[in-house]
């Protein structure tokens, strides 16, 4: 895999992560849908600062687009994922996510 196909694949998984459509990510970057779709498969070759508007869109930094070689799943990227979602949180989410961590430990 080349790194076109690498961030590519980073950007497609950050998206879906989100719970973006590739036509929602275009629409807020004002990128067609389709130049997304070759960006997210590695045939389109996305200016630095298309990178730029893309990672904004995604809540994530410019960099993580290209840490493509880390586990969404690997405890770092979870601490990472967790800790940003507390940062941006309201006072109601984070009641939400108090009360749910509280009933999740409960049953553990």
């Amino acid at each position: 895999m080349d790194i076109k196909q690498a961030v590519g694949k980073r950007i497609k998984t950050v998206r879906q992560r989100n719970g973006l459509t590739q036509d929602q990510l275009a629409e807020q970057v004002g990128l067609s849908p389709k130049y997304i779709s070759g960006i997210e498969r590695g045939v389109e070759n996305p200016t630095m600062d298309n990178l730029i508007r893309l990672a904004k869109a995604l809540g994530v930094e410019t960099y993580d687009l290209f840490l493509f070689g880390e586990s969404e799943d690997s405890e770092k990227a979870l601490r990472k994922g967790i800790d940003k979602m507390v940062r941006e949180a309201s006072r109601e989410k984070l009641q939400l996510y108090f009360g749910v961590m509280r009933k999740v430990l409960e049953f553990s």
